[in-house]
C-alpha cells in the first residue's frame, strides 16, 4: 500500500475495520503514504464479540464487504494477507487477486494448493520459492520476490523501555491453533518459572486469535502474572503488530509461529522451540523456522535451557540464522 501509493498513476484505496484505524494511522503516517482510506463501521461490541466465536470472524468479514460492495466494484485489484480472501474472485470476477502474506511461510499452511489461484503472490525469500517450486506452485508470471515487506512498514517505529531493569528479555509467542499450540502443554508453567524467578523478563503476547483469547475465564486468570514487573501480558494491542516485542527481546520463545522468522529478520538472536505435538521428525509439518534454535519438548529445567542457549548461540545458531536473514534482504 505505501509503495503503491508513490506510483502516480496508481489509486490506492485502503479498507479497514475502526479497531484498526489507530495503528493504520500512525503507519501511513510515519511512511508519508497517501491513501484513500475507508474504514468500514463495526460497533464494539461486535469487534469484541468477534473474537471469543471462532469462525464468526470470517462470517462477518464477507458480511462487510458485501455491504460496502458498491464502494470497491470498481477495483482494479485486491491486495489481501489469507487465503479466506478467495471468495472475493465470485464476488468481483474480473478483478484481479493479489496474495501478500501476513506473515513469513513458516509451516505445511503456508504453502497450501490455494496459492496458485491468485494471480500474483509475493516471495520473501530463495527458501520460501524452493518450497513452492517443489510444490509446482511458481508458473512463469504468478510470484514476484520482494522480500519481507511488512517490515519496511514498521522499522521507522521507535521501541520503548518495556521494564525498568536491565535483565534480558524473552517473548513467549505460542500458536492459536489448538493441535499446534505449545500453550496447553506448556504455557502456565512458563508463566509460573517467570513469576517466580526474576532473573529474566517474559512478553507473554500470544497470537491475536489464540483460543485461549477468546475464553474470557482463561484470559482473566492468565492477566494476574502481569503483577510482576518482570512479565508483560498483551492479548492484542499494537505493540504485538508493529513489531516492537520482536526487535525488543533477547530470545524467541514459541512452537510453530512464523512470527520467529520475523524475530530473525530484525536481527540474528537465540530461539528456542517448544515441540509439543511431537512435530520434530515429522517432515511435512516440521516448522523452517526449528533450524535456526533448539527444540525443546520439556520446561522442567527452563532457566538452565535459557541461559544454555545464550552462552551456545554464536557457535551453534549465529552462522545459520545470518544466512536464512539474508535470503529474506
Amino acid at each position: 500500500v505505501v509503495e503503491l501509493s508513490k506510483v502516480s498513476n496508481i489509486d490506492v484505496h485502503l479498507y479497514y475495520t475502526v479497531n484498526n484505524h489507530n495503528l493504520i494511522q500512525d503507519l501511513l503516517d510515519i511512511n508519508n503514504a497517501n491513501v484513500h482510506q475507508h474504514s468500514l463501521y463495526t460497533p464494539k461490541w461486535i469487534i469484541r464479540f468477534l473474537r471469543y466465536v471462532k469462525g464468526l470472524g470470517e462470517i462477518y468479514r464477507r458480511v462487510l464487504i458485501h455491504l460496502y460492495k458498491g464502494k470497491m466494484k470498481n477495483v482494479d485489484s485486491f491486495v489481501v494477507p489469507t487465503y479466506n480472501y478467495l471468495f472475493l474472485k465470485k464476488k468481483f470476477p474480473k478483478t484481479k487477486l493479489v496474495f501478500c502474506e501476513h506473515g513469513i511461510s513458516n509451516r505445511a499452511y503456508s504453502f497450501d494448493q490455494r496459492i496458485t489461484k491468485f494471480d500474483l503472490f509475493f516471495l520473501t525469500g530463495l527458501d520460501e520459492k524452493k518450497c513452492r517450486e517443489e510444490r509446482n506452485q511458481v508458473k512463469k508470471d504468478n510470484s514476484k520476490m520482494v522480500g519481507f515487506l511488512k517490515y519496511d512498514v514498521v522499522k521507522n517505529i521507535s521501541v520503548p523501555q518495556l521494564f525498568r531493569n536491565k535483565n534480558k528479555s524473552i517473548i513467549y509467542n505460542p500458536h492459536w491453533e489448538w493441535n499446534l499450540t505449545s500453550f496447553y502443554k506448556f504455557g502456565i508453567q512458563i508463566l509460573e518459572y517467570f513469576s517466580q524467578e526474576k532473573k529474566y523478563n517474559l512478553i507473554f503476547a500470544p497470537h491475536s486469535s489464540s483460543l485461549y483469547v477468546r475464553n474470557f475465564l482463561a484470559k482473566k486468570k492468565l492477566a494476574k502474572y502481569s503483577a510482576h514487573s518482570n512479565i508483560i501480558i498483551d492479548f492484542g494491542s499494537e505493540r504485538g503488530n508493529d513489531m516492537t516485542y520482536t526487535k525488543y527481546a533477547d530470545l524467541y520463545l514459541g512452537d510453530v509461529s512464523s512470527q520467529s522468522l520475523e524475530f530473525l529478520f530484525i536481527k540474528p538472536r537465540p530461539m528456542l522451540f517448544l515441540d509439543a505435538h511431537e512435530l520434530e521428525n515429522d517432515k511435512i509439518n516440521r516448522p523452517i523456522s526449528w533450524d535456526l534454535g533448539d527444540v525443546i519438548n520439556s520446561v522442567d529445567n527452563l532457566e538452565h535451557t535459557i541461559d544454555k542457549a545464550f552462552a551456545s548461540f554464536n557457535n551453534d545458531y549465529l552462522s545459520i540464522q545470518k544466512s536464512r536473514s539474508e535470503d529474506c534482504n
